[in-house]
Order: structure tokens, then sequence, then C-alpha cells
């Protein structure tokens, strides 16, 4: 007799934002689509929770307190090859800059974003 055994991975965001209004509001959306969300703040602690654990898929504000949202994704992209990336800004950013956020990330979402479309790329981007 045969037995077919199904790996489950269990899909896991990680949300890095200063902004406990995003914290809340995403994490809300997302508990549906994934098995954990797990929120930071700093770009310190999201190393940390990196290095502790894989991630589906990180969400990175551009601006946080202790770093540079674009030097953290390089970071978590060397740390973590198979993690997803999305980038978010509610600033300006030009091209050149986003020209380096797709040599990494997944996506950029300008905030304030539509939430719906937001959960159809994380739908995606989970599936993949």
């Amino acid at each position: 007799m045969v037995f077919a055994f199904k790996l489950m991975i269990m899909k896991k965001i990680l949300i890095i934002d200063d902004d406990l209004l995003i914290h809340f509001g995403l994490s809300k959306v997302f508990r549906e689509e994934c098995d954990e969300v797990y929120c930071v703040a700093t770009g310190e602690m999201a190393i940390e929770a990196i290095k502790c654990s894989f991630y589906s898929l990180c969400f990175i504000d551009i601006n946080l307190p202790d770093a540079n949202g674009l030097d953290l994704m390089e970071k978590i992209a060397r740390l973590s090859p198979g993690t997803k990336i999305i980038i978010m800004s509610a600033g300006h950013v030009d091209n050149e800059i986003k020209r380096k956020i797709y040599d990494v990330a997944c996506y950029f979402i300008d905030k304030p974003f539509d939430i719906l479309l937001v959960k159809a790329i994380v739908k995606q981007l989970l599936k993949e």
C-alpha cells in the first residue's frame, strides 16, 4: 500500500512598519489568507524575526525609525531568499528607486492602498 503525504508548509507574513494602524489593518485582513501574521516596528526587530523563522511574505515600509526599508529589503533577501517581498511607502518614490525595488521585491505599493488589491496580491503570492 502506498501512502501519499502532502507537505504542509505554514504560510506566514511579516509586516514591518512603525504605524500601528497598518499592523492592525493588514493583520486583520491577512489572517484569512495565512497561518500567522507577525508585526514589527523596526528593522532590528525584523532581522531578528527573519533569523528565527521563515516567512512566506514580507511587507516592508521604506521609512522605518531605525532603518532604510530598501537596505532592509536587501538584507532580508540575502537572509531568506525564499521570502517574497512587498515594499510600501507613503512618500514619493522616483523611477530609479522603483527599479531598485523591483530588482528584489515582487511589488511596490503606495500608501494609502486599496486593501482589496493588496489582498488579491497576497492571495496570488501565497499560491506560488
